[in-house]
């Protein structure tokens, strides 16, 4: 699967706040970065942005990667639409989480619950690691990366994994290490300054998976109708909950 939503155990709702991000500033250079990303993320209302993915299977020796637009909204809704591969989507209208990919599975669609309750999973994938930072990871200010690539300076450990859009700008590194067994072995945050956005995530996953996703054109504040955030399964094609129905 190509497109990517977190699993139960992150939920969909803000992050560091009050006295805990006020504790986070006053900590490490990373947890002071970790908690202006978070409260620039939390400010920015609306963002639009054009974005592409590489997925890698380490198990099995293979990688896909897409790239299209993303939306995101107060209230936990976001849509996902790739233009590569060609009408693939991820929609979450706040309760119900629908991932359509018919470059794999065209007959099939996949609608579950947002959030944590009933199995759900958080859509809104910059969220879902600004979040996972708070359950037991050593953050670290690996500092600036020079504009371009998968991480300017860092993408030699990513190097082939794109290919990536870039602002150009400058982008401060983010690199997030579990204190034990958990979902996730190394998180990897790219943070372009001076609006403090998160621009790029590098994933690695106990299960062999690598995820790398780069944001660029981010726009904030962006208007957007209720009608993005609506999906209608086309007609002919089934519908499989995963987890607790919703809607």
């Amino acid at each position: 699967m190509l497109i990517w939503a977190a699993g139960v155990a992150i939920a969909a709702g803000p992050g560091v706040t009050g006295a805990a991000a006020q504790q986070s500033t006053e900590g490490t250079p990373g947890e002071a970065l970790l908690a202006r990303a978070d409260s620039a993320y939390r400010a920015a209302g609306t963002v639009r942005a054009l974005f592409s993915q590489h997925v890698e299977n380490r198990l099995l020796a293979r990688d896909r990667s897409g790239r299209g637009v993303w939306h995101l909204a107060p209230g936990s809704r976001v849509r996902m639409e790739y233009h590569d591969p060609e009408g693939d989507i991820l929609v979450a209208d706040g309760r119900c989480l629908w991932i359509w990919e018919p470059s794999l599975q065209p007959g099939q669609i996949q609608v579950s619950p947002v959030g944590e309750a009933g199995g759900g999973r958080a859509p809104d994938m910059i969220r879902a690691m600004l979040d996972e930072a708070q359950r037991g990871y050593d953050i670290t200010n690996a500092g600036m990366d020079e504009p371009g690539g998968p991480g300017g300076t860092g993408a030699a450990r990513g190097q082939g994994e794109g290919p990536w859009p870039t602002d150009r700008q400058s982008l401060r590194r983010l690199v997030l290490e579990p204190h034990g067994p958990g979902r996730y072995r190394r998180i990897e945050l790219w943070i372009s300054e001076p609006d403090y956005l998160v621009r790029r995530i590098r994933v690695e996953e106990e299960s062999e998976l690598v995820r790398i996703v780069a944001l660029s054109h981010m726009e904030t504040g962006v208007a957007m109708p209720d009608s993005l955030f609506r999906f209608d399964p086309p007609a002919g094609v089934s519908v499989f909950s995963m987890g607790e129905p919703c809607g």
